[in-house]
């Protein structure tokens, strides 16, 4: 299993095109999927964990699964790098995440976050020291 870290600020330029760091692209593979997620940022998943979403959602009943469908996969798209690493997001993800000029772009385990710079930092700040000590306690770490 692929697993994301680390932290990069790159520039989204007028044509909704951001870079993708090569270290990233390269787990990705050739194409990749770009969905909302609930925290308000993007997320980039490879095309396998898009897939093993969707089979997770045919596992529920299809009333139930319905609102979560449309939220994730109405306005999704798969992206393909150009020749200089940069993807085109489509105007309603970028609108949806409030991408500035800086985007922050997250590691974050099995997946990569994008994100508005100041949403990020005070997404940080919110979370306290003692509800990761609580999270990480449960985890029994």
């Amino acid at each position: 299993m692929t697993v994301f870290s680390g932290t990069f600020k790159h520039a989204l330029d007028t044509k909704n095109r951001l870079f993708i760091p090569a270290k990233f692209r390269e787990e990705l593979g050739e194409k990749f999927f770009v969905m909302r997620n609930v925290d308000g940022c993007l997320d980039i998943l490879t095309l396998e964990a898009r897939d093993s979403i969707s089979e997770q959602l045919s596992l529920l009943p299809r009333v139930q699964a319905g609102d979560l469908r449309r939220f994730l996969f109405s306005e999704s798209s798969d992206c393909e790098p150009d020749s200089q690493g940069r993807v085109i997001l489509p105007s309603q993800l970028v609108e949806y995440a409030e991408l500035g000029k800086n985007v922050l772009i997250v590691g974050a385990d099995n997946h990569i976050e994008l994100w508005n710079e100041e949403k990020y930092e005070a997404k940080r700040a919110a979370a306290s020291k003692d509800y990761i000590l609580a999270l990480m306690n449960e985890l029994k770490w």
